[in-house]
């Protein structure tokens, strides 16, 4: 009874955090969950198996490639934690299989570097010599944003703790290079935007 407790809450806590197509058989049994972790790119695979026998999990890439396969004995109940963070940005597809039955979830897993480039903005304004940079999307470790110019001397830098979006105007009319550039950088991703002074 815990363990189907546990699972319940499980997938209440996962709505609307994975997109999932479900082909899972009827009651909760051979029902797969993806939940991501506050760690980017980690996610929790659970299901409930139909009795004692083994479970055999694949995960399989966007082209149907697997990526990892293991045979797991349970007592009813899996439940194992997976890193996706080193993997590029698509979906992903977990494939359980027990007694010759298979149920499959898919979600879409995005890199570091994807949610870099997608978060951040360098806008200027009409006098070419102001800059807003924003970083939209939060990092589970703190991350750097730094401006230098094109003798690379920074001009900028400070690091923003996790889970911190990040907004500044940056008025550069005292910048004597022609152009300065912006970067973001985690601890395994960079993405940057360079921009001519007016």
């Amino acid at each position: 009874m815990l363990k189907h407790t546990f699972f319940a809450v499980l997938m209440v806590f996962s709505l609307g955090l994975v997109k999932a197509q479900d082909s899972s058989v009827s009651g909760d049994q051979g029902k797969v969950m993806v939940v991501p972790t506050e760690k980017d790119g980690q996610y929790v695979l659970a299901t409930l198996a139909k009795g004692n026998t083994p479970v055999q999990v694949d995960l399989l890439n966007a082209k149907g490639e697997r990526l990892y396969s293991n045979r797991y004995n349970t007592d009813g109940y899996l439940s194992r934690r997976f890193d996706l963070s080193q993997q590029p940005s698509g979906t992903y597809t977990f494939r359980i299989t027990q007694n010759g039955e298979a149920t499959e979830q898919s979600f879409v897993n995005v890199s570091t570097g994807d949610r870099l480039e997608q978060g951040l903005s360098v806008v200027g304004d009409q006098s070419g010599r102001k800059f807003k940079l924003e970083m939209a999307a939060e990092f589970d470790e703190p991350y750097q944003v730094i401006v230098y110019d094109n003798s690379d001397n920074v001009l900028y830098e400070t690091t923003v703790a996790k889970g911190t979006p990040y907004a500044k105007v940056f008025n550069l009319e005292n910048v004597g290079s022609p152009a300065v550039t912006f970067v973001v950088a985690t601890s395994s991703a960079v993405s940057s935007r360079k921009v001519i002074l007016r």
